[in-house]
């Protein structure tokens, strides 16, 4: 029993703990049921805007996965290094490093990767046993933070400014009140559950700010932050303080509502709490879901319901996702951050 992988074939209990390989019980459990609550509301064309909706509660996110793959074949044996991960920090602790060790074999497993075992040799963690990862290297070890935050107006790509002073704080409002992403600008009709978003103009006084970084933002939650829209040719949000964290999730897995794959996830107590009271307070109005720096979704709360009601502690998250895309937010809702950021060692 080990708090990581000691080796190829070595395998993770439910207490969250790793067995070797003749301690396996050999017995396969049928996978839960397929599919996520029917309903989900409709998407404004123009923007593929997502749609939150009170059925259980749903939530929307789009993540994009390009597959690259790093291989490297291991010294004898028949187990293949899949992928090599060393700390980025030279301070990084042994302990860290096994945090990341089972942080990283919980991905994989949220990814229905089970044939590969995460192995911690000094300074680097091995992915052994496959010939390729579920997702890029790269992709599985960032850090995984997810922030809710209200969504404030919309921006244009950067555009240099002319002058040639540098604008580094980001403002906190938009600079009129016509570009406003809540209410009364932004109107819902709750009869087709959609927005007059799409005639709410770009705020032309953010262009000439670059985006938040990754880091920026993942370490200055009370802040706003101007970050880009997955899939939106460089828009992007003026996004205000981060009012909720992925840690609000306590569990979350794949399944297929049609014609879409999204993912059903639990809150955890003080979650429900505070998902509820958020999505109270912006009801009708947009929350911008932020994941290490980028919106992989921007949804209308309720825009089906006159009245606002609680979610239940369950929120669905859903989308144009493929099945890879899905199976990587859960990944990163379940894990949660490492413990030390993490490199691919080519």
């Amino acid at each position: 029993m080990s708090d990581w992988a000691q080796g190829p074939g070595w395998w993770q209990a439910s207490d969250g703990r790793w067995y070797p390989p003749e301690t396996h019980r050999s017995v396969l459990l049928p996978p839960p049921p397929v599919g996520g609550p029917s309903g989900q509301g409709p998407s404004d064309p123009a923007r593929g805007r997502t749609i939150l909706i009170s059925i259980s509660g749903t939530l929307v996110a789009v993540l994009v996965v390009v597959v690259v793959v790093v291989v490297v074949t291991s010294a004898g044996g028949s187990s293949r290094t899949v992928a090599t991960f060393r700390p980025v920090s030279a301070s990084a602790s042994t302990q860290q490093l096994a945090d990341d060790a089972s942080q990283l074999s919980r991905r994989l497993n949220a990814l229905n990767d089970r044939s590969d075992s995460v192995v911690l040799r000094g300074r680097t963690i091995d992915v052994l046993g496959g010939s390729r990862l579920p997702v890029p290297g790269s992709t599985l070890v960032e850090s995984g933070t997810v922030q809710f935050r209200p969504a404030l107006c919309q921006s244009a790509p950067y555009a240099a400014p002319e002058t040639s002073a540098t604008l580094r704080q980001v403002p906190g409002v938009c600079s009129a009140p016509q570009y406003s992403l809540t209410d009364p600008t932004l109107i819902v009709n709750t009869s087709t559950g959609t927005s007059n978003i799409d005639t709410i103009p770009l705020d032309p006084a953010l262009a000439p700010y670059r985006s938040s970084t990754s880091s920026y933002n993942d370490d200055n939650a009370n802040e706003p932050v101007l970050i880009p829209l997955d899939d939106a040719g460089g828009e992007r949000l003026l996004l205000g303080s981060s009012e909720l964290t992925g840690t609000a999730v306590a569990s979350a897995q794949v399944a297929f509502s049609s014609p879409q794959w999204v993912v059903d996830t639990t809150l955890t107590g003080s979650g429900s709490v505070g998902w509820d009271d958020m999505s109270r307070r912006y009801f009708h109005e947009i929350i911008g879901i932020d994941l290490d720096g980028r919106v992989v979704s921007d949804p209308l709360t309720l825009p089906n319901q006159a009245t606002w009601s609680s979610f239940g502690g369950r929120v669905q998250i859903s989308g144009d996702f493929s099945k890879g895309e899905a199976e990587e937010l859960v990944a990163n809702l379940e894990s949660g951050s490492l413990a030390t950021p993490l490199r691919v060692q080519h």
